[in-house]
């Protein structure tokens, strides 16, 4: 069985389906939940920069859901795809008496990163600071 890119981005949604109840929970604001789903599919427009460096900034939309980019180049920036983004936006959450809007966005990076590391079978992975270690390349 394949990868099937449309299964994986239902799952996104369910595993943030938590987190968006609970800062519903956390906050009556209906919007706040709509962010952190929001967040958990925006943070994959970095995917457009990994196909651009591969592709000479192509257009072509049935190239760019191929997802062979990866593969052909044997790397990855994934600049949002970063545990370090969410140490960034904590810090300012807290700094700012836990800022819900940075709070739902965070929880949705957060779960974001939780299925796509456990996809890929490492945490580690989504660490910008790893990914640059190693020149970006993809260990598996």
């Amino acid at each position: 069985m394949g990868y099937d890119l449309f299964i994986d981005e239902i799952l996104h949604g369910v595993v943030a389906l938590p987190f968006a109840v609970f800062i519903f929970y956390k906050t009556k604001n209906w919007k706040l939940p709509l962010i952190t789903l929001f967040a958990i599919y925006a943070i994959d427009t970095d995917h457009i920069l990994d196909f651009w460096r591969f592709r000479a900034f192509s257009i072509d939309v049935g190239l760019f859901f191929q997802l062979d980019y990866f593969d052909q180049t044997g790397k990855a920036l994934v600049l949002f795809h970063a545990w370090e983004w969410l140490l960034i936006m904590a810090y300012f959450s807290i700094k700012k008496g836990w800022n819900y809007w940075l709070t739902a966005v965070s929880l949705g990076i957060f779960a974001h990163l939780l299925w796509d590391s456990h996809t890929v079978g490492s945490i580690m992975f989504y660490s910008f600071i790893y990914r640059a270690s190693t020149g970006f390349s993809i260990p598996f």
